[in-house]
């Protein structure tokens, strides 16, 4: 073997290795951007459903206040009526009518607030949800697919 042609095949050698190198450096580079991106994707979605949680925690406080109040306006109502009754038949009339109704209310609104609390619950796992089918679908994938 000549001179010439050992460097030939070392230059050839160096190139074949340079080539490998970049393929397998440029490989690692983008799956290390998937795994930013990807990490990203998981805060995003945990972000996103911390913001429906406390945006439906706070209409369910304003729920709770709206019905705080008007159960307390009702009793003054009623409480003024109980006083101004006239005679016992009157009194346990008005007293037996305010305790259906506001049994009839609370059952009511109960079951508004379940309704609400489910619906906030859906809504703040939707994203969660969503990027835990991103992840099992990301790991059915081979690792190195494009290599």
């Amino acid at each position: 073997m000549t001179t010439k042609t050992t460097k030939a095949s070392a230059a050839s050698v160096v190139d074949v290795a340079k080539d490998q190198f970049a393929k397998a450096a440029e490989t690692q580079f983008k799956a290390a951007d998937e795994v930013a991106a990807f990490g990203k994707s998981n805060m995003d979605a945990f972000v996103q459903a911390g913001t429906i949680f406390f945006h439906g925690f706070e209409e369910l406080a304003k729920t709770f206040v709206g019905l705080t109040q008007a159960q307390v306006e009702s009793g003054m109502t009623t409480a003024k009526a109980l006083i101004s009754a006239k005679t016992l038949t009157e009194f346990t009339d008005l007293q037996n009518a305010y305790t259906k109704s506001t049994f009839d209310h609370v059952v009511s609104e109960a079951t508004h607030i379940s309704e609400l609390a489910i619906k906030i619950t859906n809504e703040a796992i939707e994203p969660i949800s969503a990027r835990v089918t991103a992840t099992i679908e990301h790991m059915a994938k081979p690792a190195f697919a494009t290599i």
